[in-house]
């Protein structure tokens, strides 16, 4: 096994992606391959020249592919598992540098990366809107190796402050980006409870 050093080297520079846009990703042996139903903005399609981009929580990209409408595929890398040689562990992704790469069971983050503008948007998933639950979520997947079969739609959508790709919500008092019945109040009002237990 002593030549195992020198051969995992040369797989890392012939398998190293590199894309139009500069989306450099390392390959791995620990591949998630996700089906793409739509990619829209506010409804309307995504170009042909804009990607598909997968990161980690930590924003580190894991997976790029252009949009080719119903059908294109995102092939997200994971982290490389150790290789147990001769009784001696080989760390297999500080060679392949996927050690900061998702493993089973972890979120990978989608965007897309509007080519025309030079710009990453991300879609979020807004529930509860004017509730004092509202909540913005980044859309996500669970990273598991080889083929999934749910087809992901994403929508980038403009929020209640006009933002395209905006994370804003609406509170209870129905103000956009607002913190709710402040400590204290009762009511959007600025109303206290009295002494009777009235609002």
């Amino acid at each position: 096994m002593k030549y195992l050093k020198y051969f995992i080297p040369t797989l890392v520079l012939l398998f190293n992606f590199s894309f139009s846009q500069d989306f450099d990703i390392n390959q791995s042996q620990q591949q998630a391959i996700y089906f793409i139903d739509s990619a829209t903005f506010d409804g309307s399609d995504a170009d042909s020249e804009d990607y598909i981009l997968a990161r980690t929580n930590e924003g580190i990209l894991v997976g790029a592919t252009n949009y080719n409408g119903y059908g294109s595929d995102l092939v997200v890398m994971g982290r490389d598992q150790d290789v147990v040689a001769d009784g001696e562990t080989y760390v297999l992704c500080e060679t392949t540098g996927t050690c900061d790469y998702p493993v089973l069971g972890d979120s990978v983050l989608l965007t897309i990366f509007d080519t025309s503008s030079g710009q990453e948007f991300t879609p979020f998933s807004i529930s509860d809107d004017g509730t004092s639950n509202a909540l913005a979520t980044p859309q996500a997947v669970v990273f598991s190796t080889l083929i999934n079969e749910g087809f992901v739609s994403l929508n980038i959508a403009t929020d209640c402050s006009g933002e395209l790709g905006g994370d804003t919500v609406t509170d209870e008092c129905g103000t956009c980006g607002g913190s709710g019945i402040p400590d204290g109040e009762c009511d959007c009002l600025g109303n206290v409870v009295d002494e009777c237990g009235t609002c």
